[in-house]
C-alpha cells in the first residue's frame, strides 16, 4: 500500500499539461461511456454549509481503475486558519478490489477543478476571434489561485489583465488587479470564474454575453430573472448538478431551463459555430469522480515511475562501483 500526502502529490502533479492531458482522456472515456459512476451522496449536518461527500467511480479504457473520493467542506475552517476542504481518494485494483494507493491530498480535487476549466477554456478561445483577454476570478481561494495557474499556462501573454474579488482580500497583490465589489470583476472579464463557498446567491446578473463564466461554486447566481437567450448552458452531468440547490436546480425547479437546453462537456468541445457570435457560454460542472480518479492515477503512475527510476539509478550506481 502506497501513502502519499498533500505536498508530495502536488509535486508529483506539477507538470499542467501532464494533467490537461488526463482530462482529456478522462473527457474521452466519458463520451465512450466506459465507466460507471454512482450519483454522489452528500452527508449533511445542522449546519448546511457543511457537508462531506463520497464520490465512487470505475473508469475503464486505457486507465482500467476504481476507487472513490471523501472529501469534506467545511467553510468555517477559514476562520481557524485550516483548509475548508480535506480530501481522502483511494485507488483499488479493478481485478481484485484490493487498494493500492491513498492520497491524503485536496490537490487532486484542486487541480481536477482547474484542468477541466482550462481544457473547456481551450476550446472557448477556438469559438472567439480575440487576441487578448481579461480574466475575473471572485473568490480567490485555493481553486481560484488554481484557474489562475492553469489559464496563465495555456493563455500566456493573451491575458492582458486579471482582476479578482474575494472579502477575506482587500489589499493590492503584485499579480493581480483586487476589486471592491464582485461587479467591477464582473462587468470588465472576458473569461469569469466563480470559485466562492457561497450557500446564498448574490450574483444578480445573468451570464454575460461573450463571456465565458465558470460556475465552479455552482450557486453564486440569483436566477429569478434569468434571460438564457443566446446562451450556451454546457454541463458535466445532467443528473448530478441538477440537484443540491445548485443554480441549474433552480433554474430546472422555475421552468426556465430543461435537460434539452444543456449540452454536456463532451458535446462542448465538439461544437462548431461561426467565430464572433454573440452568445453567452454557462458552464456548470458538478464535478466528476471519474476526473479525480483519472488524476489520481496519473499521480500514482507518476510516483511509480519515478520509484523505478531510483531503483535503476541505485543499482547503475552500485553495478559501476
Amino acid at each position: 500500500m502506497i501513502y502519499i500526502e498533500n505536498e508530495q502529490c502536488k509535486e508529483l502533479l506539477s507538470d499542467k499539461d501532464e494533467c490537461l492531458s488526463a482530462i482529456r482522456d478522462a473527457i474521452s472515456i466519458k463520451k465512450r461511456g466506459e465507466y460507471n459512476q454512482p450519483i454522489k451522496p452528500y452527508l449533511k449536518f445542522p449546519d448546511k454549509r457543511n457537508r462531506i461527500i463520497a464520490m465512487p467511480a470505475y473508469v475503464g479504457g486505457s486507465k482500467n481503475v476504481c476507487g472513490i473520493k471523501w472529501i469534506s467542506s467545511f467553510p468555517d475552517n477559514l476562520e481557524k486558519n485550516i483548509p475548508r476542504a480535506h480530501c481522502l481518494t483511494i485507488l483499488n485494483s479493478v481485478s481484485t478490489g484490493i487498494p493500492f494507493c491513498i492520497f491524503n491530498a485536496s490537490c487532486i480535487s484542486i487541480i481536477r477543478t482547474a484542468a477541466l476549466s482550462t481544457v473547456l477554456l481551450d476550446k472557448y478561445i477556438q469559438l472567439t476571434d480575440r487576441k487578448k483577454y481579461v480574466l475575473g476570478i471572485i473568490g480567490y481561494g485555493p481553486i481560484g489561485k488554481m484557474h489562475k495557474e492553469y489559464f496563465c499556462h495555456l493563455l500566456k501573454d493573451q491575458i492582458s489583465e486579471i482582476h479578482i474579488y474575494d472579502k477575506n482580500i482587500m489589499k493590492e497583490q503584485s499579480d493581480v488587479i483586487v476589486e471592491t465589489s464582485w461587479k467591477e470583476v464582473y462587468n470588465q472579464a472576458d473569461i469569469l470564474v466563480l470559485a466562492t463557498n457561497t450557500v446564498i446567491p448574490y450574483l444578480t446578473e445573468a451570464p454575460r454575453l461573450n463571456c465565458l463564466t465558470l460556475n465552479v461554486s455552482l450557486r453564486d447566481f440569483c436566477v429569478e430573472s434569468f434571460d438564457l437567450t443566446n446562451t450556451v448552458t454546457v454541463v458535466d452531468d445532467w443528473d448530478e448538478v441538477n440537484r443540491e440547490e445548485t443554480n441549474i436546480y433552480h433554474l430546472s425547479r422555475k421552468n426556465k431551463l430543461i435537460r434539452e437546453d444543456t449540452i454536456n462537456i463532451e458535446e462542448f468541445l465538439d461544437m462548431k459555430v461561426p467565430k464572433g457570435e454573440n452568445r453567452a457560454y454557462f458552464v456548470n460542472t458538478m464535478g466528476m469522480a471519474l476526473f479525480d480518479i483519472c488524476i489520481g492515477n496519473l499521480a500514482y503512475d507518476i510516483y511509480m515511475r519515478k520509484l523505478k527510476n531510483e531503483r535503476t539509478f541505485s543499482k547503475n550506481s552500485i553495478d559501476s562501483n
